[in-house]
């Protein structure tokens, strides 16, 4: 089911208060790139 945009509004308030995610296994090929989006959208990104 599709959230409604009011939900989706809250997560990205949500999202904006987060700035270090650390990961773990990043070795892998989809995490890895996960890593780096977040990285050039500013997060601070460790693992």
């Amino acid at each position: 089911m599709a959230k409604s945009p009011a939900a989706v509004k809250a997560e990205v308030r949500r999202m904006r208060r987060i700035r270090r995610i650390h990961f773990v296994g990043v070795g892998g090929v989809g995490m890895c790139g996960i890593a780096e989006v977040l990285l050039n959208l500013g997060y601070d990104v460790s693992g």
